[in-house]
């Protein structure tokens, strides 16, 4: 395997009961993750586009805004995206399982100083800091719907905006 370009890390896999995490294997990509960090797949009919971080991250991905209208054609390209950006030695991967692979002590048989590093959220920032690389790392905040930051306006259109606290001043 070559030398990863870049690394995109979140902090773990899905946990929903009706939806993991895509494997690499199963798009035949043979590396030496398991797990596509933030690209959940269903063994059910479960809607996997109703997932704020999987949306945000697709968004990312495309570098555009995901909406109601586009959302659709970019999951169903999703995997050709995945094939394509490791084609290109970019890899999505969840901090757990760098963890499992024992990252910390073995980074070198993974990636170079030109290595680029984007952490989202806390965790998986602080894992890859506590290594000490000199590789230039990006913190961003985690998709999770959970996280509200305008970071992620860029990428996704939720369904449900809130109205702007200045035009709401003016009501009354």
């Amino acid at each position: 395997m070559k030398k990863i370009k870049t690394l995109l890390i979140g902090e773990s896999p899905f946990s929903g009961k009706n939806y993991r995490n895509l494997k690499y294997s199963e798009l035949n990509i043979k590396c030496k993750f398991k797990e596509v960090a933030f690209i959940p797949k269903s063994d059910t009919n479960y809607n996997v586009l109703s997932i704020t971080t999987y949306r945000r991250i697709l968004g990312l991905l495309n570098k555009c805004k995901i909406n109601e209208k586009n959302r659709q054609n970019f999951h169903n390209d999703i995997n050709k995206l995945i094939k394509q950006l490791a084609n290109d030695n970019i890899y999505l991967v969840n901090c757990s399982e760098l963890k499992t692979l024992d990252f910390k002590n073995n980074y070198r048989n993974y990636i170079s100083v030109d290595t680029n590093i984007i952490c989202f959220g806390k965790v998986a920032y602080e894992y890859i800091e506590s290594i000490g690389l000199s590789n230039k790392i990006y913190h961003c905040p985690h998709p999770s719907g959970h996280v509200h930051h305008n970071f992620w306006d860029k990428y996704n259109k939720d369904k449900n905006s809130y109205a702007k606290s200045s035009s709401i001043e003016k009501l009354y």
